[in-house]
């Protein structure tokens, strides 16, 4: 008889705890990212249903934090209004995803219920997908100074790498190569000299580098005076080890532009004459390290002189370092001195116009003076007489 009364007390006290959360369900109906990773936050969507055909009273929710997961930045219960039959309502948190926890399905602990009033709750598990994702060493940003570097000249190259993975990234080794190359074609091979000359270390090291962190590394390389102008790319190898102790390596490139300005030097050769007609040789001299492209010449100005030719503009084609071109021209001076402008129309290498102006003063041949020949003239003809009138005497 004590054992049947002890029953009936004991359900009746379960009684109240079953009436009033046995409408009502949980479940994640979706959490991001997939899967969760160590050490980092995930959102989690959580949906409490009513199944039941009659209301709820005021609902409750609460996470409670464990070894894997903890709420972060919010608070852990929350309360809602009563929940109409056959509805639901969607609780979003965040939570913090312990560094320590293990891979695999781990179960987020909460508790709920359909009336907050009475003290009474449920508590149940809900599975999460926890895995450590790739480590991600990226490279953010390159600069470099100067961004265009002339022959001879040095270059500051600054790399900002950053952790974007969830776990600890150690022994980060990043190494440019600067070494000469071999290249081989059929059975015969050439060495190919690098334009680079490393200034300081080649090989850059950092002992960790922590998730979401992030460092610079920097380079100064020389360029080889007797390079060429053009783009090159220089080899880049990082290597690390992930907090498992596996080693990851990538390759990069990290581009450099080689170029000068071109350098034009315009000088006056030789000036002919012609009935009238005087005829300029001009040249044109490239004294700089670029070649030039495509050079056009116009004669936008002439003081003292008509020109004859060439008459609008002039195409001389490309002028390679140390070459020059040569330019005639054919005018019929007004005066003693004649300036003649120039423009130049041109591209570089890395197909970057110019235009510049250039006034070039030519000065005209003077006139030979004929007096000599008559002066000659008359020595003859006075000869002539002297030597007339001594045969005539005899």
């Amino acid at each position: 008889m004590k054992k049947k009364l002890f029953s009936i007390m004991l359900l009746l006290l379960l009684v109240p705890l079953v009436s009033a959360n046995s409408l009502l369900k949980a479940s994640i109906i979706s959490y991001n990212p997939v899967p969760a990773a160590p050490g980092q936050l995930v959102d989690v969507w959580i949906q409490l249903s009513n199944g039941g055909t009659d209301s709820t009273k005021m609902v409750g929710i609460e996470v409670l934090n464990n070894s894997v997961f903890s709420v972060y930045g919010d608070e852990s219960l929350k309360t809602f209004q009563p929940l109409q039959p056959y509805k639901n309502i969607v609780v979003k948190y965040t939570l913090m995803v312990s560094r320590n926890a293990p891979q695999g399905t781990n179960y987020l602990k909460i508790r709920y219920t359909s009336d907050y009033d009475s003290n009474t709750w449920i508590e149940t598990e809900l599975p999460i997908e926890v895995l450590m994702h790739a480590p991600t060493l990226i490279i953010k940003e390159i600069n470099r100074k100067p961004e265009t570097v002339r022959q001879g000249e040095e270059v500051l190259i600054s790399m900002r790498i950053a952790n974007q993975g969830s776990s600890l990234l150690k022994d980060i080794r990043a190494v440019i190569d600067t070494s000469d190359k071999m290249i081989c074609s059929g059975q015969s091979c050439e060495i190919v000299e690098s334009p680079f000359y490393p200034l300081t270390s080649t090989n850059i090291v950092k002992s960790s580098l922590a998730p979401g962190k992030e460092t610079i590394l920097n380079y100064r390389v020389l360029i080889s005076p007797s390079s060429d102008s053009g783009i090159y790319r220089l080899p880049l190898t990082i290597t690390f080890y992930d907090e498992t102790g596996v080693e990851h390596t990538q390759q990069e490139e990290i581009s450099i532009i080689v170029k000068s300005d071109p350098e034009l030097v315009t000088t006056l050769d030789d000036v002919k004459t012609d009935k009238g007609l005087i005829e300029p040789t001009i040249s044109i001299s490239n004294t700089g390290l670029e070649p030039v492209k495509a050079l056009r010449v116009m004669i936008t100005k002439i003081d003292g002189a008509i020109l004859e030719y060439p008459l609008g503009e002039y195409y001389l084609g490309n002028i390679d370092p140390d070459d020059d071109a040569v330019l005639k021209l054919g005018i019929i001076p007004t005066r003693n001195v004649v300036n003649i402008t120039l423009r130049y129309s041109y591209m570089d290498s890395m197909n970057k116009e110019y235009e510049e102006e250039e006034t070039l003063e030519i000065k005209m041949p003077k006139k030979q003076s004929k007096a000599w020949i008559w002066g000659l003239v008359g020595i003859i003809v006075v000869i002539g007489i002297i030597v007339w009138i001594k045969k005539k005497r005899k």
